[in-house]
């Protein structure tokens, strides 16, 4: 996730410093300012969806740790008995 958190970061700064340069300094117009603005706004919903994924996704596994050893535990404890 580290990685592509920081691409995602670089994009939507990108999309962000196009929309205010684009217009001010160039004479020519790259792309409507709507792409830049959604370049940078969309970088930022992909990221909260990816680490809402991987929050989710280790919530998930720790989970599974921890009622994984739960049955071991049970199952020594029926073991000794």
């Amino acid at each position: 996730m580290g990685a592509l958190s920081i691409v995602l970061g670089a994009v939507g700064l990108f999309g962000l410093v196009m929309l205010v340069v684009d217009p001010a300094w160039t004479t020519v117009d790259l792309l409507p300012d709507g792409i830049w603005e959604r370049v940078a706004v969309y970088a930022i919903l992909a990221w909260e969806l990816l680490a809402g994924v991987a929050v989710i996704r280790a919530a998930g596994l720790r989970r599974a740790a921890h009622l994984h050893a739960d049955t071991n535990g049970r199952r020594a404890e029926r073991s000794a008995a």
